[in-house]
């Protein structure tokens, strides 16, 4: 077939779509946030992909396998195994790194192993371990004719009559050798050499010797060869020998030291084998400590595993270096290698130069493969996800893609479109969920759904090539048709009066000593490439050390930066970063903004339950010590466990789904039970609390950011990316301050001595569609009317010419990046 055939689709809130996607193409999925892209491209193509591959398998295999469950569809032809990339923000795992999560670090560990040399801890001698055919080729090469002897050292517990019966005649002590059987029994073992076999080297006999040498690692795991020269250091019958002492194991006799055999395990540090005791891997003394541990210095391997090198070089030393000197590094050590090792690991290096040049590609050339993921951008952590998918080199896949050049400045999406396309060209077929206008416009199909979200969402509103879309009645239609409209910017007549937030001296990451002066009551936005430096100056520099300055801490941390002044005008500061939102099917929008326990005490004062002596936690679902249903424990459904088929999630019989018990259910407020209230949407919800103004303003955020059509009690596992992304900023704008000073300000806009909240929100467009973005931005800008500061940390062309204010980072990523390339107004 040349297209995946999809009827009657009918996942979650799509309405019965059909559509043909074709193979070995790029396909992407746009529409506004909770429009049904995630259900369609997620929850159908790749569950039912991933469903139908794992069918391939054996009865025996599949059992040890979650069964995946069917989609809700008529008919689906044509579809191939599935791979998916979900959104990756901000990542808490401090050992991830860029190594790790590209497979680099897997193939450079599989390198070391199989040829990398372990050298002594304490004196940093190499140390081999020897094989008979290590022996033999010693042996080999030893250009003299001399007389030469193969022994082992008797164990000191041994047995002298043990080894004539085993065929050993000849033994070695102190200067002298003799005969084993004129040896007392009284005789210290421990000062006796076994003589295995004596030979000529210039007649050497290949498979004697390997026997030879065989039989003494056996007996002892240590070969001796002595052989005799006249420059020997060992005295024996009165002739001088040369002695090679040939250990089975990696043992320094100068140090009396052990070391464990090479592998992959000792060069990881996900292994407790090869992590650093103290920091068990981490390469910090403790969890948010930016020093480093002092037994590894931070390069999270043990003694043992520091100590193998290769070419000169151990493990951490590399993984130190970008990415272009390590394939630098590479192709010396490909030329230094013997041509059989260089064949046997022909693959490694395939595969560690694709990967590197792939990194390369996406513009990552400065990272350095020991750099953790959490203390990348958003932008940086996307494209080395990318770079593990393509490095993969997998043919006839489908490969869905979650909003892939989020977070991106407009260079990197470029790299990003291109990176797309090689998959596409290697023979897959890619299906992108996307707003970014850029890669809309480069695709093969473009499918939106809408018209809007949630129950008014879940419709194919376009099906064609992208040109279409320029003369289509849809949001994304009008969003290309508007994108090179500046929009009106609200003028803030503040901005030349306003008080100043200045940062001195801002010393983070790759950023060295930088000033900067931010204008308060303003709408400031800091952009340039990704990894240029702006989440490090505003949120690990800036933020960190408001947060110390206003709770007038001066010992909470190390400061990154020093505020010199404007600080006293801010009474506030709250952040917006980019970790994804926790969502479970207990999270409830509702709880989330904290506007159910004020709803729950309002239930709790109503008569009838006083007279039951209810209290707020009797409506709580979460809590056994309430008034949730036991059969379900607050679900509302019930999971059957099917065996070998897949779940199955049944209304509980007990409170039909209610969550709550019986009697709980008869208290009423206003004419409404606690399950009935949780079934309004937010608008509803919002009028039914008239009066209450904290109910109001937290139900408030979600009308502001377009939310307004969820239910109150829906859980925060069916949201969408973008739904779930605008629900935390509608969080962050319900905890607005509400001080008699800033609620009574009218239009006037000389704020300039009144005190607010600076908020700081991490690129915050991420999964919102230009129509939702027109919405944040309106909320924004009537946060700075009434007195309050915004930054944004933002890519987005269409929200970075509404601000009012722009800073920016550069010039390039990394080493290259971490200046304040300009900050002026908005032109």
């Amino acid at each position: 077939m040349t297209h995946i055939d999809l009827e009657g689709v009918r996942v979650h809130n799509l309405r019965g779509i059909s559509v043909r996607i074709p193979h070995d193409a790029v396909t992407v999925i746009c529409g506004v946030s909770g429009s049904g892209k995630s259900s369609l491209a997620f929850d159908t193509l790749f569950a039912e992909g991933q469903r139908r591959y794992v069918e391939t398998f054996s009865a025996h295999a599949r059992q040890f396998l979650n069964q995946l469950e069917r989609p809700d569809f008529d008919r689906i032809e044509g579809i191939p195994p599935a791979i998916a990339v979900r959104q990756q923000r901000r990542l808490v795992n401090v050992l991830s790194t860029v190594g790790s999560r590209t497979e680099i670090l897997r193939y450079l560990q599989l390198l070391f192993a199989q040829t990398g040399v372990q050298h002594c801890p304490g004196c940093s001698n190499s140390l081999r371990t020897w094989t008979p055919d290590r022996v033999a080729q010693y042996v080999a090469s030893l250009d003299t004719s001399a007389r030469a002897m193969i022994a082992f050292p008797a164990r000191a517990d041994s047995d002298i009559d043990d080894f004539p019966r085993l065929g050993f005649t000849r033994g070695i002590t102190g200067d002298r050798s003799v005969r084993l059987e004129d040896v007392p029994a009284s005789f210290d073992m421990a000062q006796l050499l076994i003589v295995v076999d004596r030979i000529l080297t210039r007649d050497h006999d290949r498979q004697r010797i390997l026997e030879a040498s065989r039989q003494a690692f056996n007996q002892g795991s240590v070969c001796h060869i002595l052989v005799e020269s006249s420059d020997g250091q060992f005295l024996i019958d009165d002739r001088r020998w040369h002695r090679r002492v040939c250990f089975e194991s990696c043992f320094c006799p100068d140090c009396r030291i052990d070391c464990p055999p090479v592998t992959q395990d000792l060069l990881s540090f996900h292994t407790a084998a090869g992590a650093c005791a103290e920091c068990q891997g981490t390469g910090t003394v403790a969890k948010h400590a930016l020093r480093s541990c002092p037994s590894c210095h931070g390069t999270r391997l043990n003694r043992f595993g520091r100590s193998v090198r290769l070419n000169g070089v151990n493990l951490p030393e590399l993984l130190n270096h970008e990415c272009g000197d390590v394939a630098f590094w590479l192709n010396e050590v490909q030329q230094s290698l013997s041509e059989a090792e260089a064949r046997s690991l022909t693959t490694v290096f395939q595969q560690l130069h694709r990967r590197l040049q792939f990194l390369t590609d996406m513009g990552l050339g400065y990272l350095s493969l020991d750099r953790t993921l959490m203390t990348l951008s958003g932008g940086e952590v996307r494209r080395v996800v990318l770079t593990s998918v393509m490095g993969s080199g997998m043919t006839n896949t489908l490969y869905v893609l979650d909003e892939p050049t989020s977070g991106m400045h407009e260079t990197d999406v470029a790299r990003v479109i291109e990176g797309i396309r090689r998959l596409q060209v290697s023979g897959n077929t890619v299906v992108v969920v996307e707003h970014d206008l850029d890669v809309i416009c480069g695709a093969d199909l473009v499918i939106e759904l809408g018209p809007r979200a949630g129950q008014d969402g879940g419709d194919i509103v376009f099906a064609d090539e992208p040109d279409g879309l320029l003369r289509a009645d849809t949001h994304t239609g009008q969003a290309l048709r508007e994108r090179d409209v500046v929009t009106d910017r609200q003028s803030n007549k503040c901005l030349k009066s306003a008080n100043w937030l200045k940062i001195r001296n801002v010393q983070c990451h790759n950023i060295s000593g930088a000033d900067l002066d931010l204008p308060l009551q303003t709408l400031c936005v800091v952009t340039g490439v990704s990894g240029s430096g702006k989440s490090s100056l505003i949120v690990d520099a800036l933020y960190s050390e408001l947060r110390r300055v206003l709770a007038n801490d001066p010992h909470s941390h190390d400061a990154f930066c020093e505020i010199a002044d404007g600080f006293q005008y801010l009474n506030d500061v709250q952040l917006l970063e980019q970790n994804p939102l926790q969502r479970s099917k207990r999270s409830i929008p509702v709880t989330y903004l904290g506007a159910f326990d004020e709803i729950r005490r309002l239930l709790a004062g109503t008569h009838e339950a006083r007279k039951r002596n209810f209290t707020p936690g009797t409506f709580s679902f979460n809590s056994a010590q309430g008034g949730r249903c036991e059969q379900c424990h607050g679900h509302g459904s019930i999971t059957i466990d099917m065996q070998f088929l897949a779940d199955v999630e049944a209304t509980c019989d007990s409170c039909q789904g209610r969550r709550f018990r019986s009697d709980v259910l008869e208290i009423r407020y206003r004419d409404r039970s606690v399950d009935e209230i949780l079934g309004m949407t937010a608008e509803n919800a919002f009028l039914f609390f008239n009066g209450h103004y904290r109910i109001q303003r937290s139900l408030n955020g979600l009308r502001q950011v377009g939310l307004s059509y969820l239910t109150l009690g829906q859980p925060l596992s069916t949201l969408s990316g973008g739904e779930a992304q605008r629900l935390r900023i509608a969080a962050l704008l319900a905890g607005v301050s509400s001080s008699e000073k800033l609620a009574k300000r009218s239009g006037d806009t000389e704020l300039c001595g009144a005190a607010g909240t600076l908020f700081i929100l991490d690129e915050p467009s991420n999964g919102l569609h230009a129509h939702d973005s027109d919405l944040l931005m309106n909320c924004l800008h009537q946060l700075v009317q009434v007195g309050h500061s915004v930054v944004l940390i933002e890519h987005d062309r269409r929200l970075i010419r509404q601000c009012d204010y722009r800073i920016e980072m550069g010039p390039g990523a990394g080493k290259k990046g971490g200046q304040v390339m300009s900050a002026a107004p908005s032109v």
